[in-house]
């Protein structure tokens, strides 16, 4: 505390700019980061439910063929 009371208006409204613009951009970058990966989160579970939805559909239709109907 004694050192920001050695500084003059000058250099303390600077240090005040400074501390406040880094604080700003920190948020920011946090916000854009979870932005990001909220996206590649959907994203990706988005195409591994096609891809599944897709792999599903080839094999129901191999089992289908593939199956021997009892018929009795």
């Amino acid at each position: 505390m004694n050192r920001l009371s050695q500084l003059d208006l000058r250099q303390r409204y600077n240090i005040v700019v400074l501390t406040t613009l880094a604080i700003a951009s920190l948020l920011l970058i946090l916000c854009l980061y979870l932005a990001i990966k909220n996206y590649a989160d959907e994203y990706t579970s988005h195409y591994w439910q096609e891809h599944t939805g897709l792999f599903a559909d080839s094999v129901q239709y191999s089992v289908t063929i593939g199956s021997k109907l009892d018929l009795k």
